[in-house]
């Protein structure tokens, strides 16, 4: 099965929204206890792995069909990661609306993730190829929630 958006277009796109996503220089230095830019960057290229991985998977399927232990293992690591997102303390006020929105975004993700695992699960190929057309559809969404804050 062909994915509609090429999985790794879809999280290039995304890695590349994040460039220049830092403070502002001049602006105040945030307290010791927020997360600096660099680090915000790291945890949502981590958070990007999981999905880029099933929308990997998606694109081998049905050649190759994930066990199911493999799909665990992802979507737990996608809550896990928008859980750590959530939480990241941020210093610019910008980069916290990014986040938020990101967030939002990518608990969609989460959402269809879980849903194409099912599938996957199940053996279903009319499920996985119904599950995955808004899986990619919410790939392409977290492109628009990362755009550059203003």
């Amino acid at each position: 099965m062909r994915p509609p958006v090429p999985a790794s277009l879809a999280v290039s796109l995304v890695a590349c929204a994040l460039v220049g996503c830092g403070a502002s220089p001049g602006g105040p230095t945030a307290p010791p206890a927020t997360v600096p830019p660099g680090a915000y960057v790291a945890e949502v290229e981590a958070a990007l792995r999981p999905p880029g991985r099933l929308a990997s998977l998606l694109s081998a399927y049905p050649e190759r069909v994930p066990s199911r232990g493999e799909l665990d293992a992802l979507v737990d690591e996608a809550r896990t990661r928008l859980e750590v997102l959530r939480g990241l303390r941020l210093g610019d006020r910008r980069l916290r609306v990014q986040r938020d929105r990101l967030a939002g975004a990518y608990a969609s993700v989460v959402f269809h993730m879980d849903r194409v695992r099912g599938a996957l699960v199940r053996g279903d190929r009319g499920a996985v190829r119904r599950t995955s057309t808004p899986f990619f559809a919410s790939l392409r969404g977290l492109r628009s929630a990362v755009s550059s804050p203003r």
